[in-house]
């Protein structure tokens, strides 16, 4: 009988360990990001008119470590996640200078899923639907999620230097395209509260010469 019992828990074993590879083969997870660091030098500072020498995070875009991934739920069906954090490269410290800089995630942290011929829906910290919209039809530096303090954009979307960040928490997102090529979305973050809730919207029209 001990035999049999040992048998059967091997068979279990093989089973399991079939079934799991079955589902790594059907699911993506991927690391990404980007590092850098930047040394200025500062003259006239402060009432004594001193130089300041600073190091400093990344100069041109932010510095983020990325987790995402999505799989395959059969149909055409995916499942998707993504996690941000910030990263200050000179210090060691995650979190950003965004709105979001006291999280860890502090950058987007979403799950998702997403149906053919219906669209995608996203529900946590991510941006609202009319910034997405700006950032995916005007970002002609293709800055998207990194910076955009080099364009006008800027003052819209994400500035780490002015502080303004309209990635929102507790957000719900919907976005479709069509194949005629309208595309158009809808978001509405919360607040868990009587105050702090909003709402985006867009819709746009693109081809092969112009959105």
């Amino acid at each position: 009988m001990n035999k049999t019992r040992l048998t059967f828990t091997l068979a279990g074993l093989a089973l399991a360990a079939t079934s799991f590879a079955a589902l790594a083969q059907q699911a993506s997870v991927q690391i990404s990001g980007q590092v850098g660091a930047g040394l200025t030098l500062k003259n006239k500072q402060g009432p004594a008119q001193d130089s300041l020498k600073e190091m400093t995070d990344n100069l041109l875009s932010a510095s983020f470590l990325r987790f995402s991934g999505n799989e395959d739920l059969g149909g055409g069906m995916r499942a998707l996640f993504r996690l941000e954090t910030g990263l200050a490269l000179d210090t060691g410290n995650t979190g950003g200078n965004g709105a979001g800089g006291a999280k860890f995630f502090n950058r987007q942290s979403w799950v998702g899923l997403l149906i053919p011929n219906v669209g995608q829906i996203t529900l946590g910290r991510q941006f609202h639907a009319a910034t997405d919209r700006a950032l995916r039809s005007f970002d002609v530096y293709n800055l998207a999620g990194s910076s955009l303090h080099v364009t006008p954009l800027a003052l819209f979307g994400v500035n780490r230097y002015a502080a303004n960040d309209n990635r929102v928490d507790n957000a719900i997102k919907y976005r479709a395209a069509l194949p005629s090529g309208l595309e158009f979305g809808a978001s509405i973050a919360a607040g868990e509260g009587v105050t702090g809730k909003s709402h985006s919207a867009d819709v746009a029209y693109g081809n092969a010469d112009y959105t």
